[in-house]
């Protein structure tokens, strides 16, 4: 064992998963102290504690990304943008139709907003179509589609408890790749929102 093998017992979650894609590693001991007290692996980021933590991310930017879109647009702008063809914009699940959930719901008296109804790939899509991308600070619908159609696949798995996250060494760097894609948008959003505010 040598001292890069050996992290602090409570170092957290992001810098354990930037360190596995950093240093190409599998593993590290954690040391409370002088003692090596544990051991945490690739294994432990397919654990419940692990998608919690990405979904509390994910739920932030979709959050974030649907303020954006309220921001300037009506429920009926944001229905016309979500449409294609009269259907909803295609998302992760092509059987998955927001517009029709919406409606359906509305027919039994929920008052709900149609925002509510969207995936983050539908938010995305949204943001592309109305080109609010430009209030982040994106030149293009391409440079913003780079950043946050990537994330599909992770919402996906974090959506769905029985899927791994890591299937693989090589998932490591994508995944740590995708962590700094969110946190990438969330920056954005957040001075977006600050400036928002001070106007």
């Amino acid at each position: 064992i040598t001292h890069r093998d050996v992290i602090p017992l409570h170092t957290g979650i992001r810098e354990v998963i930037k360190g596995f894609a950093a240093e190409d590693r599998l593993f590290y001991f954690l040391s409370g102290g002088s003692q090596i007290s544990g051991l945490i692996s690739v294994a432990n980021l397919n654990s419940r504690p692990m998608k919690v933590y990405l979904f509390g991310l994910l739920s932030e930017l979709e959050l974030g990304l649907g303020e954006l879109i309220s921001s300037s647009n009506t429920e009926e702008e944001v229905i016309t943008l979500a449409s294609d063809g009269g259907k909803s914009a295609p998302c992760d699940n092509p059987r998955d139709d927001a517009r029709e959930r919406y409606e359906a719901d509305r027919a039994k008296g929920v008052d709900a907003s149609f925002m509510e109804y969207l995936s983050l790939m539908q938010l995305v899509k949204i943001v592309r179509k109305g080109k609010l991308y430009q209030d982040l600070g994106y030149a293009s619908g391409k440079s913003f589609g780079s950043v946050f159609e990537p994330l599909a696949d992770l919402r996906n798995a974090v959506a769905h408890p029985v899927r791994s996250i890591v299937t693989s060494t090589d998932s490591i760097p994508s995944l740590w790749r995708r962590i700094d894609y969110i946190e990438e948008g969330l920056f954005r959003l957040s001075r977006w929102a600050a400036g928002r505010g001070s106007s």
